[in-house]
């Protein structure tokens, strides 16, 4: 699926953001947000643009127009747009980055957002699914960003996930991707995002290339197949059983209970990848 980036408008206040000192090669980490308004799911993109540039003043006192939530991206699905999923930019990320994504830990820690990029995505509450949609988007801008800094002369940020950083500069800066409550800041904060139902294990698999879910080239003329019987045979592979199926797709980060409908979206991840996962005994 392709998709395109466009600017927020109103950008949010430039005093949101701060030059990066060393330019993209501070960069070593993608940051995944969920942005958690009380909107629904298709609005949540459009909510978070207008509290990025909101300027007044809030209940405790903060001028929110001198300091600002923000992030570098949003991913959703937006009303606007006819429910298509968008992704909205908020600056210049290889230059800048988003003073108030994520902050500090506690004392003596460094800011989690000098090395990262900030990325929050649709979600209404916790306990509510990302769309496919929006993760599908998550992948495709990881690719960009990492296209990107591969062009900016820097590494790629490595496909693999940080379960906690402490943000002790002292002991270094881990490179990957973390979610907002695994760094010391979200602890701090009592962060949830973006929570338990992130698909994880699906988003490095498809970022790194490299599979884990234990694969193999597909046919050709599997692309053609119309059901989910007809891409494994036409791969070489016998077809799992219900069960192993299950498996499959909780592997994708995706629930499976056998339903027609369920072998769709299944046969379609599958063709958007263009794997085969073999027997579940080897994944």
């Amino acid at each position: 699926m392709a998709f395109r980036i466009r600017d927020a408008n109103p950008q949010p206040l430039s005093i949101t953001r701060r030059a990066r000192r060393g330019g993209p090669s501070d960069i070593v980490q993608i940051q995944i947000h969920a942005t958690r308004g009380p909107v629904p799911m298709d609005r949540q993109v459009q909510a978070t643009e207008n509290w990025f540039a909101d300027g007044r003043e809030t209940p405790d006192g903060n001028d929110h127009g001198t300091w600002g939530s923000s992030a570098d991206f949003v991913i959703g699905p937006d009303h606007r747009a006819g429910g298509e999923t968008v992704i909205v930019r908020f600056g210049d990320w290889l230059q800048t980055f988003s003073s108030w994504s994520a902050g500090l830990g506690e004392a003596g820690t460094i800011g989690a957002a000098t090395v990262g990029v900030a990325i929050e995505l649709a979600q209404p509450l916790q306990q509510h699914p990302f769309t496919e949609e929006t993760i599908d988007g998550l992948v495709w801008l990881c690719e960009h960003i990492n296209d990107q800094l591969e062009q900016a002369g820097v590494g790629r940020v490595p496909a693999q996930r940080i379960d906690s950083w402490d943000q002790n500069a002292a002991n270094g800066v881990p490179r990957g991707y973390i979610g907002h409550e695994d760094l010391a800041n979200g602890k701090k904060l009592t962060k949830t995002d973006p929570g338990s139902l992130f698909p994880w294990a699906d988003l490095i698999n498809r970022v790194g290339g490299a599979p884990t879910l234990g694969v193999t080239p597909t046919a050709p003329s599997a692309a053609a197949a119309r059901t989910l019987a007809d891409y494994y045979a036409r791969s070489g592979v016998t077809l799992p059983t219900v069960d192993e199926r299950a498996r499959i797709y909780a592997a994708l980060g995706l629930g499976y209970r056998g339903s027609p409908k369920q072998n769709a979206k299944l046969l379609k991840a599958l063709k958007d990848r263009a794997v085969v996962p073999r027997r579940a005994s080897e994944l």
